[in-house]
């Protein structure tokens, strides 16, 4: 299994999954990492109880990302001793601090950081000098904490702020079938996150429209 966030080639993860026959074939297709959605105000919410039926048999066959919105450190060490997630991705308003701690803990944790403009990008100097696995740069939504198929202005992305952290960066929101080749071209970043853009409905992926996605990101 390469390296998701310092291998040759831009990895490829999956948000949203919520069954385990579509988690199968994802990873069938050679898809790097897949994502749990465990804040339950989401419309692709994974009850923690059904996903321990399935998701800790996924570990070492693809990596596995559980995301948890402003919620409270023992919730989301519970479900990482459950095996239900190798990082947790934050898509809340985390602290440099929460996230020191999860990692103090032994939870390696990805922090999402909702952009609406080049102001936004200060927000990564916050978590510079913290010992997080990656950067999520999502784009900026009122009622969504992500996956709302909307994307941010990509040429932001070539700022010294992003170009010269160490941080990997990944790149997620409103990436889909028409585009991915082009935000595969994005400088400074080691993975493409997708949702709405991988899905038939929301938390249903289209295998269809997955394997049309790495085909255009591996030409």
């Amino acid at each position: 299994m390469p390296d998701f966030f310092h291998s040759d080639h831009i990895s490829l993860k999956i948000c949203g999954i919520t069954q385990e026959d579509i988690a199968q074939q994802l990873i069938e297709l050679g898809v790097d990492a897949l994502g749990f959605n465990f804040w339950p105000q989401s419309k692709r919410y994974l009850e923690p109880k059904a996903a321990q039926a399935w998701v800790p048999q996924l570990k070492g066959s693809v990596i596995r990302i559980g995301l948890f919105v402003n919620q409270p450190l023992e919730h989301i060490k519970a479900l990482y001793k459950q095996g239900l997630f190798d990082y947790a991705q934050l898509h809340g308003e985390e602290t440099v601090a929460f996230t020191q701690e999860l990692i103090s803990l032994g939870m390696p944790c990805i922090k999402a950081l909702r952009i609406k403009d080049e102001q936004d990008i200060h927000l990564i100097d916050e978590f510079s000098n913290t010992d997080i696995s990656a950067l999520l740069l999502d784009a900026y939504h009122p009622q969504e904490q992500g996956g709302s198929g909307q994307s941010f202005d990509w040429s932001i992305m070539s700022h010294p702020n992003i170009t010269q952290t160490t941080i990997p960066i990944i790149l997620a929101g409103g990436i889909n079938t028409s585009n991915i080749s082009v935000a595969a071209q994005v400088p400074g970043i080691v993975a493409l996150d997708l949702a709405s853009g991988a899905e038939s409905t929301p938390g249903i992926q289209d295998i269809d429209k997955v394997q049309l996605l790495i085909s255009s990101l591996n030409s």
